[in-house]
This record gives structure tokens, C-alpha cells and sequence, in this order.
């Protein structure tokens, strides 16, 4: 069965958990979950005990989906459960009201709180600093100003918890978690298309990327071509015309989940193909893609996809190098991060990126940590000298004679001015400076 989530958080569907299905006619009946995975357009796939045949599923169309309370994990002291504020007044920190909690929903990126007043409805996201406390009489908003105004029609395709009945929450996850940064606009989204949508699950919880999705500057949905296929073997490939080896990922279900994907991201968002047939991507590349609404990634597989797919359906080809992967998995991890720590409040240290190889045009400068010695090594003497403009302009010739030796190709496409070569003059290359001395203890 496909379920549409109101949050990207599904732990409390986990196999074995047992569940509260409320009817569309109100009735409640409590339901064993077999196992869930992703399916197309941010929903989830479910298999319910006793659910066996499609007749059966039919008649749940519908129903809600409630997880018991002593199921979920104990709250932590500025916790609570969304569920909860449902019609509770609403106040700001100087208990001005703003208004009544009638529903409450999420837009994929963050929990979202629908409120009504004397001027009509409107929705805030649930997060913080914007909420401030639930004593469970009231909550404290703390709306920033323009936002009511901004936010007064609820936002296509917001989902609905419809009220949890008392003891059941839906899997929304839990109100008290930071996710500053929340952006009027939406925070920028990619949807990779992949027949692996596992695995990306690993990827996006961890370092910069699960920091940005967790504060809500960053949406990520997986749509996976097999969804839209419609034999028993849910199959995506076939042999190629002409003879070969391989196989070849077919069209109609690669194009009807690249169809989806574009639905589900934002206008304006590139479609990109990944595949070693593709122009090289690099890090200009990058700088465009992080100025665009979201992004489509679709990662081949087997010898290729289609290609009617490449003519007629995506808006560029794009290579990581010449070699060749099993896959476009891997590939879409490296845009994603590359793209994903240029957008704004993702990297802790935004200056840090002017540094970085490739923005002006040569490779990063060699970089040095404590000890001061390491194995006979010494850490170059400018470096510890104080002198911060001989240090600027040591790190600028060493950046150039690194690219030189290392990447020609990229030192040769602008012309060496003056000032760096008298850079270089002045400053050999680094690894030609490293003296020798003894280990400290």
C-alpha cells in the first residue's frame, strides 16, 4: 500500500509496530506493519498483516495512520507531540493572541502549524526560534514580522494530520528540535531519480548534509523508475536494438519517474543526467546549480538509459571524469554535496569557500595543523612567522605552483599575470621548503 507521510520521519511505521488505522467513516481498527520502503513522490510503501489482495487494500483508501504514544521514544523536557496544539490558543512572547491551532501538517521540509484568526488562516512552520513554548494550554509563537502576512494561504500540497485521536500520534516528528534558518521561499530541493534510493539513506543523515536538512535549508526526495513499471518483476531494462552487451534502462519507466521528479521540484529546477558520455562537471557548474530552486538528478545504470531519454526529457549530461562507475548513485552524491555546502547558512564558515580549489580558477593552497614536526617534516616557517600579508601572498604563489605541476590543463586556460609570477619567483614550491628535524616529544 502507498501511504503519503506528512513528514519525512516514518521510525514509527517500523516493522513490527503496531498501528491505529482510523477509517474514513471513523472507525478504528489496530494493524500489524510488515515493513515499509520509499516509494514515488515522498510517499512510502507498506505491507499491512492481513492486507493481501488489492481489494483489501482499496477499502483502506483514506484512513489515517496513528502510532500508540507508549510506542514512541520518551520526549525530551521541551518536547511535545504536535498533535497536541490542536486547538490550543496561540500567543506571542508578550501574550498578544495570534490566533488558534485548527490543523497541523508539514510541507517536506519542516512541520508546519495551521492557525486561525479575526483575518482568516494561515500557516507558520513549527519550528524553532518561531516556537517558544507549550504549556499545553497555550503555545508562544514568536512570528518574525511579515511572516503572518506572507504565509495566510496554506501551501499547495501541505499535508493534513485531520486531528490524532487521544493516546495516538501520526509520525510527525517530535516539536523542540533546532531548525533555524527556515526560509520564506522553501529551502532548496533535489529529487534523484534511482532504481537504489537506499542508498542515499546513509548519505544524507550524516555531516553537513543531515545538519542542513534537519535546520530545513535543504529537501531531499528519492523517486525510484521501478514505482512506475507494471509487471510482477518490476521491470526497468532490456536488450539493446542492434545486439551488444547489457542491458538498457527502458524509457517509459525512466520517463514517467523523471516526470515525477520534475513535478515534485521546485520550477525552474535543471534536470541533469548523469552519465561518462556527459561534459565535465565542475565547480562554475556548481555555483549555477546552487542559484536554481532545487535540482533533478538521474543516475543510469546497467550499460545506459535510453537514449530518446538524453534527447528529449533532461536539460543537460554531466560527467564527474573519464572513468567509469557502475552507476549514477555515486555521481549524484558528489553535485549534491558540491552544490549543496554553496547554498547559504549550510557551511559553518562561509569564507572558507572563497578559498577552496577551483573558485579562483587554480587549486587550494597546501595546508598545515600541529605538531610542528611530524616524522621529520617541518611545517614551513612562513606559516608561524606572524606576518599575515607575507603569509596571503605565499599561500597565493603556492596555490599557483600546485596547479602548474599538478593540473596543467586547469593552469594554462588564463594567463599567469605579472604580480604571480613574481610570486612564484619569490616563492618555490612548498614541498621543495620542508626541512628536517627532530620528532618532538
Amino acid at each position: 500500500m502507498r501511504l503519503k507521510l506528512f513528514s519525512a520521519n516514518a521510525q514509527g511505521l517500523a516493522e513490527g509496530r503496531l498501528l491505529v488505522l482510523r477509517l474514513s467513516d471513523g472507525d478504528q481498527q489496530e494493524i500489524r506493519s510488515l515493513g515499509i520502503r520509499s516509494g514515488s513522490k515522498g510517499s512510502v510503501l507498506i505491507a499491512l498483516e492481513g492486507i493481501s489482495s488489492r481489494d483489501a487494500a482499496e477499502d483502506l483508501v483514506g484512513a489515517a495512520i496513528y502510532v500508540r504514544r507508549e510506542d514512541m521514544p520518551p520526549l525530551d523536557p521541551d518536547e511535545f507531540y504536535l498533535a497536541d496544539v490542536l486547538g490550543v490558543p496561540a500567543v506571542d512572547p508578550q501574550g498578544e493572541p495570534l490566533g488558534r491551532v485548527v490543523d497541523i501538517g508539514d510541507n517536506g521540509a519542516q512541520p508546519l502549524l495551521f492557525l486561525e484568526d479575526h483575518q482568516g488562516r494561515y500557516h507558520v512552520p513549527a519550528v524553532k526560534p518561531i516556537v517558544q513554548a507549550f504549556d499545553g494550554a497555550s503555545i508562544v509563537l514568536d512570528l518574525p514580522e511579515g511572516l503572518r502576512e506572507a504565509l495566510s494561504e496554506p501551501p499547495e500540497g501541505a499535508g493534513s494530520s485531520q486531528g490524532a485521536p487521544p493516546g495516538l500520534t501520526p509520525p510527525h516528528p517530535r516539536a523542540g528540535q533546532d531548525t533555524s534558518g527556515f526560509c520564506a521561499s522553501g529551502p532548496w530541493h533535489v529529487v534523484v531519480v534511482t532504481i537504489f534510493p537506499e542508498l542515499f539513506d546513509g548519505f544524507f543523515q550524516v555531516g553537513l548534509l543531515g545538519k542542513a536538512l534537519s535546520a530545513g535549508r535543504l529537501r531531499e526526495s528519492r523517486i525510484s523508475p521501478r514505482d512506475f513499471t507494471s509487471d510482477v518483476h518490476r521491470t526497468v531494462d532490456d536488450a539493446p536494438f542492434g545486439g551488444g552487451v547489457g542491458m538498457i534502462m527502458k524509457p517509459e519507466p525512466m520517463a514517467a519517474a523523471l516526470r515525477a521528479a520534475r513535478d515534485r521540484a521546485p520550477e525552474g529546477s535543471p534536470c541533469l543526467l548523469l552519465t561518462p558520455q556527459g561534459s565535465p562537471f565542475t565547480q562554475e557548474r556548481a555555483v549555477a546549480l546552487a542559484e536554481a530552486p532545487g535540482l533533478v538528478l538521474m543516475c543510469g545504470r546497467y550499460e545506459g538509459i535510453d537514449d530518446r531519454i538524453r534527447q528529449h526529457l533532461v536539460d543537460d549530461v554531466v560527467s564527474l571524469g573519464d572513468f567509469v562507475l557502475s552507476g549514477g548513485e555515486v555521481a549524484a552524491m558528489a553535485v549534491i554535496e558540491a552544490v549543496s555546502r554553496l547554498l547559504p547558512g549550510v557551511l559553518g564558515n562561509a569564507e572558507s569557500i572563497l578559498d577552496e580549489s577551483y573558485n579562483a580558477g587554480v587549486l587550494e593552497y597546501p595546508q598545515y595543523t600541529r605538531p610542528a614536526a611530524w616524522e621529520g617534516h617541518a611545517v614551513p616557517e612562513i606559516l608561524r612567522s606572524g606576518d599575515h600579508e607575507k603569509i596571503r601572498r605565499w599561500r597565493r604563489a603556492q596555490a599557483l605552483w600546485r596547479t602548474r605541476e599538478t593540473r596543467p590543463d586547469l593552469f594554462h586556460v588564463r594567463p599567469v599575470s605579472p604580480d604571480d609570477e613574481r610570486l612564484m619567483a619569490e616563492y618555490p614550491p612548498a614541498w621543495r621548503l620542508h626541512g628536517t628535524v627532530e620528532s618532538e616529544d
